[in-house]
């Protein structure tokens, strides 16, 4: 199983990937929740904690933003899909790849997720 603590206010990133500090006080109660609602969790060995940055777009509500750079040849960008990055990446992966080698996504309407209207 795999759990996940609610994010934290929106801040800038300074750390590099894999110095995110991990904070053991939240996953001691994210794991004591997961026991308390769980009792196939209550013997579970946790097998891994980390820390990480949920890439979203705070101006657009975390609106992701998805297609074409604007005045950038060839350049594209799926980013800001927040925590739910890891269910929205099959449409988006299928949208960005038609986008990419068709010239436009016909399974997704890009519109709302343009690039230049984050801008």
């Amino acid at each position: 199983p795999y759990v996940t603590g609610s994010p934290d206010p929106p801040r800038v990133v300074e750390e590099l990937p894999g110095q995110v500090e991990v904070r053991e006080a939240v996953c001691s109660r994210l794991v004591d929740t997961m026991k308390k609602v769980s009792s196939e969790m209550d013997g579970a060995e946790v097998a891994m904690k980390q820390s990480c940055y949920l890439p979203f777009t705070a101006q657009h509500m975390g609106t992701p933003c998805m297609g074409k750079v604007p005045e950038h040849e060839n350049a594209y960008v799926a980013t800001g899909h927040g925590c739910w990055g890891i269910l929205n990446s099959l449409a988006s992966g299928l949208a960005m790849s038609e986008l990419i080698l068709d010239g436009k996504a016909t399974s997704v309407d890009l519109g709302p997720f343009d690039p230049q209207g984050f801008v």
